[in-house]
């Protein structure tokens, strides 16, 4: 019984995850721009190679890196999906192989639905564009952690 209880467990974080993707897609367009504006203007200030802009200039620079800050952010969500779901399904699935092709799967069914559901959200929309930027940044991470176990099994041998 308890065993059965920490199987399913594992995979708390990844639907608390996933909820984190489905309230991040819920903001209506102009929230959700603010955000994302906000963040690359945040990183303009911080970064010193920009300190002798004047405020005007660092405005404008973090409105040009803002659409592909929400580019990265896309990537980044769904590679701590795929993580987290790989964890997860390694409770389940023996193979290594099989854990990583359904969570990838997985990663793909749930960006589609993501943007099915942003269709029906206030100024945002169904694009393609983001399904294919929400897979990549799975199969990215699902790269890095075959090529991690790989140099892991080398460096044991």
């Amino acid at each position: 019984m308890i065993q059965r209880l920490s199987k399913a467990a594992s995979v708390i974080p990844a639907v608390i995850w996933m909820y984190v993707i489905y309230d991040l897609s819920d903001k209506p367009a102009p929230k959700s721009s603010v955000q994302s504006e906000t963040l690359a203007l945040r990183l303009v200030r911080m970064s010193t190679r920009f300190s002798s802009m004047t405020e005007g200039e660092r405005v404008q620079l973090s409105l040009i890196i803002e659409p592909y800050i929400r580019d990265i952010a896309h990537m980044a969500e769904y590679a701590i999906l795929f993580i987290l779901l790989y964890i997860a399904m390694r409770v389940y699935i023996s193979g290594r192989c099989g854990a990583l092709i359904l969570s990838l799967a997985i990663c793909f069914v749930y960006a589609c639905t993501d943007e099915i559901h942003q269709y029906f959200v206030p100024g945002r929309a169904f694009e393609l564009i983001d399904i294919g930027l929400d897979t990549l940044g799975a199969v990215i991470a699902a790269v890095l952690l075959l090529f991690i176990t790989k140099r892991q099994k080398n460096v044991s041998h």
